[in-house]
């Protein structure tokens, strides 16, 4: 338990003592304290308002003030148990932890034969080498025009993504590649180049 925590702690269960055993009223520790103050010594009243001061400065300022002044918070809560009548005080920081839950333990299962797996290779990608050529093919000329590569390129790309990206990005692709194609006829219709 940090510091910071065992001040809230000591400050709340001393609210609960207050409440349970003098009959305390109010919101916090220090209108409890004030509402049963002419049935407790002014010396204890003083260490019960130390404990509300520091736990409302380390709620409401600064934390650091709980961890420099958790051993006067608990010395002071000590006193003020023994001036109460409870003795020995033991701070929540030396109580025993809370067993957590363990679930029961289950046996594992007798394993069973199973005979041994076949394993068939993994078929591999291999893309189909396709060549396309846009231009002029009846002249037996294949040189590859800007459209030719730029189709070739399209077609490469469309093989790679689709492979990563699956088949509607590749449609879209396969969509602009068509349209280069119908566009690099009609530049060669325009051309002359038919």
């Amino acid at each position: 338990m940090t510091p910071f925590e065992e001040v809230f702690t000591i400050a709340q269960d001393l609210e609960t003592f207050l409440e349970r055993n003098y009959g305390a009223t109010g919101r916090g520790l220090h209108e409890k304290a004030s509402s049963v103050q002419n049935q407790i010594t002014s010396e204890t009243m003083r260490k019960i308002r130390f404990i509300a001061t520091i736990r409302n400065k380390a709620a409401h300022e600064d934390r650091l003030i709980a961890e420099i002044e958790i051993e006067n918070v608990r010395k002071a809560a000590e006193e003020v148990y023994r001036e109460l009548g409870i003795y020995p005080y033991q701070p929540p920081h030396t109580t025993q932890p809370t067993p957590t839950y363990q679930p029961p333990r289950t046996t594992q299962p007798t394993p069973t034969y199973q005979p041994p797996r076949t394993t068939q290779p993994t078929p591999t990608y291999q893309p189909t080498r396709t060549t396309r050529y846009f231009g002029n093919q009846t002249s037996g000329n294949h040189s590859e025009s800007l459209w030719t590569v730029l189709g070739n390129l399209f077609v490469g790309i469309i093989a790679t993504l689709s492979y990563f990206a699956g088949a509607i990005l590749a449609a879209i692709l396969f969509i602009l590649l068509l349209f280069c194609g119908l566009l690099s006829m009609i530049l060669n219709i325009l051309t002359g180049n038919c």
